[in-house]
């Protein structure tokens, strides 16, 4: 009587494994980058809208939005909203990944003025630009003075 004595896998079947975890491996990986943006996305809208909520109180207890700002990379002094309330500044900052947040702030008259009446917040996503504004707008566009006043285009 003849028995087998083989026991085990055959180099083959090991590689055919191994290349089958190695593809299933490299889906994960990639599913994982993509919602890692979306997540950080969400993160900045999120930011941007309590933005808005800050904003509004600083203008209760001010009266104004503070100084002027043209449309540019948010300040790092000065006496606009966007610098001047701390919990502004802090918002701003969770949102700004890489420099990629512009403010702007407008008094409604040319040139510079004293005390700003509307204000915008936009920050670059993986998918765009989003934009938020004094008038209540929260979408894509970017932050913008036009006709002396501050909002998203």
């Amino acid at each position: 009587m003849l028995t087998n004595l083989k026991k085990g896998f055959t180099l083959i079947e090991l590689l055919l494994v191994i290349a089958i975890i190695g593809i299933l491996a490299a889906i994960v990986i990639g599913s994982l980058g993509s919602a890692k943006n979306r997540a950080q996305d969400s993160k900045v809208k999120s930011n941007l809208s309590s933005l808005r909520n800050q904003a509004e109180l600083y203008y209760t207890l001010n009266g104004n939005y503070g100084a002027d700002f043209a449309a540019a990379t948010c300040p790092t002094s000065g006496t606009t909203f966007f610098y001047a309330d701390a919990t502004a500044r802090n918002i701003i900052g969770e949102s700004d990944f890489a420099g990629n947040v512009t403010c702007a702030a407008d008094d409604g008259s040319a040139g510079i003025g004293s005390t700003a009446d509307s204000w915008a917040v936009s920050a670059l996503l993986s998918s765009g630009n989003w934009c938020v504004d004094g008038t209540g707008f929260s979408g894509s566009g970017t932050a913008a003075i036009v006709g002396n006043a501050a909002s998203c285009q």
